[in-house]
């Protein structure tokens, strides 16, 4: 009963100009050392192609969020994209917002977790707290960025 409720929801849509799309690799570096980490990250989670990896970190770079947030979130909400509707790979606003792209929608969650009313100025796990307010979320997104690169556990929190 509640998997038709949630099929036939009105889905609302996050315009191109709210999403401030930036091209995929701005400030990213080929040698940087985190696109490798991410890729693997990707690849041990079985996430399909293309897995964003140069986005993630320029939206993360542009934003001031830690580079393994969203692709964490992604694990965890969508599985990297495999359950998601919308290109909303991030269960934002309880996946009843929808993006034009993956890019769009990268773009726009990191600038709401950067700087948004209800995430700005707040740590990693203040962030995390306020994004799913079930009380195991924040440790299971936690210990999937520690995945990603475990040298830098405990950044930012």
């Amino acid at each position: 009963m509640l998997l038709g409720a949630l099929m036939f929801r009105p889905v609302s849509r996050v315009s191109p100009q709210e999403a401030k799309v930036e091209p995929p690799v701005a400030g990213v570096k080929l040698l940087d050392p985190r696109l490798e980490k991410l890729n693997k990250f990707f690849d041990e989670y079985h996430c399909k192609q293309p897995n964003y990896a140069e986005h993630y970190l320029a939206a993360s770079d542009k934003n001031g969020i830690d580079w393994r947030l969203l692709p964490a979130i992604s694990i965890i909400e969508s599985q990297c994209g495999k359950h998601q509707r919308f290109s909303n790979w991030w269960g934002w606003n309880s996946a009843a917002t929808g993006f034009g792209s993956v890019d769009e929608g990268i773009d726009f969650v990191a600038g709401q977790l950067g700087s948004g009313r209800y995430y700005g100025g707040r740590t990693t796990l203040g962030k995390l707290r306020s994004y799913n307010p079930h009380p195991d979320y924040p440790q299971k997104v936690l210990t999937l960025m520690d995945d990603v690169d475990e040298n830098n556990a405990n950044l930012q929190r």
